[in-house]
């Protein structure tokens, strides 16, 4: 037979030619063949999908088997009860404090506003949530001052030691089907019902358990906000659901003693198990990491700041967490701590630290060839398990791996992240602190906070990393000198295993021990760096009775005696006189509210210890002169008229004796009280004035209408408030207990003052967030134009304050008889370079 097209010879019973390859078939059979063809697309949109269908099929024949549905709703309903009983216990033993703290602060505003709502306490629900990993978010809306503002929050609290509740709860719940002779890909379809049916259960009581803050107030500023508080509805619906399901699937998995694989298509069954080998051997590697750090750490062998603070027992709850961070950090991921816009970043590559955290690192050699050591080990463990992938197509199982890693590796940076977001404006609820309560809360739009590894960048760099050393061992493993290589160091593992970690101990410690600063040290771990928000420089440090804090530090500055100032900053109290520029320590502890005795001669203070709350009462010399914790709840603290006594305001009043503590119960049924002399305190009882007297514990009614009062130089001065019909304040009038004092001012009065002769006084109020002064002229008052943006304190015996001005941070003396203005912070700081270089 010969070949129709190029006329070689072949054989006749060929399709092609052997020479040319043309096809023999004839042409009349091809056409044969094309009439037999079926035009199906006219067809085709009404052939049902099947994949549909069936699943629709499989959907509703579950809902019919009653069976199925009682099995689904044992299980959820066991796993839910077990982890709820749990989760009951807990906020039992651990919440009483917090709530209790909560109940108070509801108290206090319930004391400025009669109508407020206030469900902020935590329960056994809230605990589950965080449990289960999820958001808590919070908004705030509403009016500050006259001034609209809204925020939100986003609180991302990480906690994976309380995993264990919904692990244990579904483990009793299924642990007879986990033991039986089922495998775990037949009980897929429980664990998904289940899942969806607890996070759905989860969510809804969510809803029901949201907090909420809501008050309407014009006592002492105009106050009409809304907080609202609770867990993510919708992430958490997708969360719960996840996390649920996959606890379910790697239970069965570990008590059946299967592999992932076996429930998964066998076309990523190679993936799966290079996978699984990294997982597992990945995270004992982290394990062992973190217990060599935690050893070294605790026994001194690192830095001083690293013992004290791995010595903590609670400390141990983050285990968990830790190991994540350190996991992830193996695949070259870096680990940030931010604080505002400070922070530290670990990186492979780069160490670096700045602000009240670390002063600086980023000549940290040691803990870069540490960082690159301990990778360079989790390099090898990824390589043997890219070794499991066949070379057949093998860029595509490659691609397939970095893609699992990359995204298991996200999700827990996810989950181990703790974060705080704000956003809108926030300034407004540092008037509240301050206005409402007396004390000076920073509050900043720059405190966001975020301790982990980045969302993003763990997906990227997850992958680029599984990815490279792919590449690595496709045109470099199979390399003769490579191979060489790798046998060598598979006949020696233990030897190598062994090497390296004496490397990263040696390494570890002269890193940590050489490579940072220690308490005695400028710069990282100071214990008395600050804690503000994003500030650079340590707060101060005493040393040689020289005294540094930043000017950004200074908090309030308060008159004292003789011309004599008392500045507070976020971590103590300091004595300045002007005249001889000098600044000297009077107290060394974060000031939480303070009172100055009449004589200017004491201080009375609270502050907070990691034991509670306490009551100092210190001279000018520093020296403390009476000390106690206090138990009770306090609303503030006043000086009684001859400064023996101070007036403790809470849920119960009583009176405290400076010189022997001894206390007493007062029984005053009202608020907002103030001392009218040594013997009689003025207070506030439904819209009126009383006084009771404190030798024969009589109160009697002073016929005097008073929203509030307050005490300024000699007199008290009574505040009421004028309304609408609508219930909106349009005047406050201010008079006194002696009766030549009465003023009105159009809108809310938030602070008054008002010097000893009356000669001046002045109003700080919203109305366009006006603050009025007035001055004697001719025997009337007449207004003194000024840029005073607020006034921190008033001296009634000379008519002066102390204010900050628009567009400034800086805090002035403001003297209005004498129509001056010094800037006190400016004299601050000269006496502080001046006592530097030891001049007066």
């Amino acid at each position: 037979m010969f070949c129709k097209h190029c006329g070689k010879e072949i054989d006749e019973n060929s399709l092609f030619c052997s020479k040319c390859g043309k096809s023999l078939e004839s042409k009349e059979k091809k056409e044969v063949g094309d009439k037999k063809k079926i035009d199906t697309s006219k067809i085709k949109d009404k052939v049902p999908n099947l994949n549909f269908e069936k699943f629709k099929n499989s959907f509703i024949k579950d809902f019919k088997n009653k069976k199925f549905l009682k099995e689904v709703l044992i299980h959820t309903g066991t796993a839910f009860i077990i982890g709820f009983l749990i989760c009951l216990i807990l906020s039992f033993s651990f919440l009483g404090d917090t709530n209790s703290s909560l109940d108070d602060m509801g108290k206090q505003l319930k004391e400025i506003a009669p109508t407020a709502e206030v469900k902020l306490n935590l329960n056994a629900i809230d605990v589950y949530n965080l449990a289960l990993q999820n958001n808590f978010n919070i908004n705030f809306d509403g009016t500050i001052g006259g001034v609209n503002d809204s925020a939100k929050l986003k609180f991302d609290f990480s906690f994976i030691l309380l995993i264990l509740i919904p692990l244990i709860g579904f483990l009793i719940a299924g642990f007879k089907r986990y033991k039986d002779i089922t495998k775990t890909k037949d009980n897929i379809k429980l664990f998904l019902y289940s899942s969806i049916l607890f996070s759905i259960v989860m969510s809804i009581l969510s809803l029901i358990t949201r907090k909420v803050l809501s008050i309407s107030s014009h006592m002492f500023t105009k106050i009409d906000f809304s907080l609202k508080g609770g867990f993510s509805f919708f992430i958490g619906l997708i969360f719960i659901f996840l996390l649920t399901f996959i606890i379910q699937v790697i239970l069965s998995l570990i008590i059946k003693k299967e592999r992932l694989s076996d429930i998964l298509d066998n076309k990523v069954k190679e993936e799966i198990s290079a996978f699984t080998y990294i997982f597992k051997n990945g995270f004992i590697y982290s394990g062992i990491f973190l217990i060599i750090i935690w050893i070294l750490g605790a026994v001194g062998l690192l830095n001083d700041n690293i013992k004290e603070v791995l010595r903590e027992p609670r400390m141990l709850l983050f285990i968990p967490n830790m190991i994540i961070y350190i996991f992830l950090f193996l695949f070259g991921n870096p680990f940030n701590v931010v604080i505002g816009s400070e922070g530290i970043n670990l990186n492979v590559f780069k160490v670096s630290g700045s602000g009240y955290i670390f002063s600086d690192l980023n000549t940290s050699y040691g803990l870069i060839v540490l960082n690159i050591l301990i990778v360079i080990g989790m390099g090898s463990i990824i390589y043997k398990a890219i070794k499991k992938l066949s070379k057949e197509n093998y860029f595509k199982h490659l691609i397939i791996l970095s893609g699992i890693i990359a995204v298991i590796n996200t999700s827990l940076a996810y989950i181990a992240r703790f974060s705080i977001g704000i956003s809108g404006n926030f300034e407004t609820l540092e008037k509240v602190f301050d206005l409402v309560l007396g004390m000076g809360v920073p509050i900043s739009t720059k405190g966001k906070m975020f301790l982990g590894t980045p969302i993003i960048f763990t997906f990227i760099m997850s992958f680029v990393f599984i990815f490279i050393m792919g590449v690595f061992r496709y045109y470099v493993g199979e390399k003769s000198k490579f191979l060489l290589f790798e046998n060598f160091l598979e006949k020696n593992k233990k030897q190598v295993q062994i090497i390296g970690m004496i490397l990263i101990i040696i390494v570890s410690i002269m890193s940590f021990k050489y490579g940072l600063p220690n308490d005695d040290s400028k710069g990282a771990f100071n214990k008395n760096q600050s804690s503000d928000y994003g500030n650079e420089t340590n707060n101060y440090e005493n040393e040689s009775n020289k005294i540094i804090f930043d000017e950004d530090e200074i908090e309030r500055i308060f008159f004292s005696k003789d011309d004599t100032y008392i500045i507070k900053t976020y971590e103590g109290l300091f004595y300045f006189d002007i005249d001889k520029n000098k600044i000297k320590e009077l107290f060394n502890n974060d000031v939480l509210f303070l009172r100055q005795s009449y004589d200017k001669e004491k201080i009375a203070l609270i502050y907070s210890k990691d034991s509670g709350d306490y009551l100092s009462v210190i001279n000018l010399k520093g020296e403390e002169l009476l000390n106690r914790e206090i138990t009770e709840t306090l609303y503030t603290i006043k000086w009684s008229l001859d400064d023996k006594s101070i007036l403790l305001v809470g849920d119960v009043h009583k009176l405290l004796n400076v010189s022997n503590e001894e206390v007493k119960t007062l029984k005053v049924p009202g608020n907002y009280i103030c001392f009218k002399d040594d013997n009689t305190l003025i207070y506030n009882k439904d819209g009126m004035a009383y006084k009771h007297d404190l030798k024969t514990e009589e109160n009697k009614p002073l016929n005097k209408k008073a929203d509030w009062f307050i005490r300024s130089g000699d007199d008290i001065y009574l505040l009421n408030e004028k309304k609408e019909n609508e219930g909106t304040t349009i005047k406050d009038s201010i008079s006194n207990l002696s009766g030549d004092f009465n003023t009105e001012y159009d809108g809310i009065i938030s602070y008054f003052g008002i010097s000893n002769d009356k000669s001046v006084y002045y109003i700080q109020g919203y109305n366009n967030d006006e603050i009025l002064i007035k001055a004697k002229k001719d025997k009337e008052y007449v207004n003194i134009n000024n840029n005073i943006e607020k006034v921190l304190e008033f001296n009634p015996k000379k008519g002066q304050m102390l204010v900050r001005r628009k567009d400034t941070e800086d805090i002035f003396l403001k003297d209005i008889k004498n129509e001056s203005i010094t800037n006190i912070t400016l004299d601050i700081m000269a006496s502080l370079r001046l006592m530097e270089v030891g001049e007066e």
